[in-house]
């Protein structure tokens, strides 16, 4: 049996993570070139280069073939990329399987060995911070820390009058009228986009300018209808923001499919994890920059996608003040046993809303979707975009538009999601959801006309887009052009 690559000296013995780069020289590499395996040169401590690796091997070496194992080379690319994109997990279960090939490898051993005692330490780590959080910057423990409790079901009793009650009537109103100016189908499509622009937006995920809104919604997610990109936004790449839409709106696809709207027990963890995987597909890479010494550098954070986090989440309210208070998520070890009851509670408020629609009070049950969700935290990222799609299924067993929280609105929403924190009342968050969901209505209605450019076969076109309010009336007259 070949060995996959050994230590010159076998008792030589992995300490810290700077032994482990020391290990990662090219010639092992360039040994195992010579094998005719996969044609892939370099290795190096660059995380840029260790991100472009996994992105090409994973797809092949994720999942082996019935017929026979992923190649030792790619394995061993993935687990030498993972260490470099700080994710030891994935980089332990890599090294678990070139031993299952090569059990008797004496570096693979050191390896192993490193992996399992690093994460016993992170994991020790991890339940002192659960037990007391600190505040980075400052290493002080908040006054207060509540720590993860299931909140309390909502009623599902309608307040004939109530300010929700009222809600549901406009909304239902202004969506008839959006859909008598276009067509529903449109309707729904240009409420989607704008929807997946606002949930990324709201989580600081990137920021666009000009008319790169109402381009974005009409004319698709295409990185030729981002006509600005603000100094704030994380990214810079309009190639990498449409990616990031594009993926948004496949989730929004998915948890919207027909066949979970009619039949509540297709709703499942499996889905959950899917919608995460999905719409992080473009995302799961964390770009970061730090400066030692006067010098910046790249750093690239690998994020798991549709598996449940594995460290200890915490948020914080008052932050530095008398009354700060440190807001602690799903235990690790409960969080399976958590989406499990969060999925058997929202499969009954599913089926009870499609027996009993006019009985049942909808934006309790929206805000409940949604809190809940980000009360367990399950995933490492993106657990905001997800709730607000999770919340979103009562509104379209209903034919509603999605929920969409407008970036300018962040303060309230933040505010009525501290009162959930803090006392556990969902009122305030049940009436902003809806009068979101009235605005977002309003704002498709509104959306400006604005020059659009596209290219086609390499040629460029202009044309104006009318408003929607205006469509209608000018279907029988020609439009300008410029």
């Amino acid at each position: 049996m070949r060995t996959v690559f050994t230590a010159e000296d076998p008792t030589f013995e992995i300490h810290s993570l700077a032994d482990l780069v020391g290990l990662m020289r090219p010639e092992y590499l360039e040994k195992l070139l010579q094998h005719d395996a996969l044609f892939i040169t370099g290795s190096t401590a660059q995380a840029t280069q260790a991100k472009k690796r996994y992105e090409i091997l994973h797809p092949h070496c994720s999942t082996p073939s019935n017929e026979e194992a992923p190649h030792p080379l790619g394995l061993l690319l993935l687990m030498e990329a993972c260490f470099h994109l700080e994710d030891v997990h994935a980089m332990h279960q890599y090294t678990a399987r070139l031993l299952e090939q090569f059990p008797s490898d004496v570096l693979l051993k050191n390896i192993e060995k490193f992996t399992i005692s690093y994460l016993e330490d992170f994991e020790q780590k991890e339940a002192e911070y659960h037990d007391a959080p600190t505040y980075e910057e400052h290493d002080t423990i908040p006054s207060i820390i509540r720590y993860y409790e299931r909140p309390n079901l909502p009623s599902y009793s309608i307040v004939q009058g109530s300010t929700t009650s009222n809600l549901l009537q406009q909304i239902e109103t202004a969506w008839k009228q959006c859909s008598d100016d276009i067509s529903m189908e449109q309707a729904v499509e240009l409420l989607s986009k704008l929807s997946c622009i606002e949930t990324n937006v709201l989580e600081g995920v990137f920021d666009i300018s000009g008319q790169s809104w109402p381009r974005l919604i009409r004319e698709g997610f295409y990185h030729n209808a981002i006509e600005g990109i603000t100094e704030k936004s994380k990214i810079k790449r309009k190639h990498r923001i449409a990616n990031i839409l594009k993926d948004t709106e496949k989730g929004l696809k998915l948890v919207s499919q027909q066949r979970i709207l009619d039949t509540p027990e297709d709703f499942s963890i499996s889905l959950v994890q899917e919608l995460h995987k999905i719409t992080m597909q473009t995302s799961k890479f964390e770009h970061s920059e730090y400066t030692i010494d006067g010098e910046t550098t790249e750093n690239i954070i690998l994020i798991s996608t549709g598996e449940w986090r594995r460290r200890t989440c915490v948020t914080f309210h008052h932050m530095y003040t008398p009354n700060s208070m440190a807001l602690v998520f799903a235990p690790l070890q409960t969080i399976e046993i958590e989406m499990n009851y969060y999925i058997t509670e929202v499969q009954k408020m599913l089926h009870c809303l499609k027996m009993t629609p006019h009985s049942v009070d909808l934006w309790n049950m929206v805000a409940w979707i949604q809190y809940a969700f980000l009360r367990i935290h399950p995933f490492e990222d993106g657990n905001g975009r997800i709730s607000r799609f999770l919340s979103s299924l009562p509104l379209a067993i209903l034919g509603l538009p999605p929920v969409t929280v407008q970036t300018k609105s962040k303060k309230n929403y933040f505010a009525a999601l501290q009162v959930a924190d803090e006392s556990g009342d969902l009122e305030p968050l049940a009436a902003f959801l809806g009068k979101c969901i009235l605005k977002s209505i309003t704002t498709i209605r509104d959306l400006p006309s604005v020059a659009v450019e596209d290219v086609l076969e390499g040629k460029t076109c202009k044309r104006i887009s009318p408003s929607l309010r205006s469509q209608r009336s000018s279907s029988n007259s020609s439009s300008g052009s410029t």
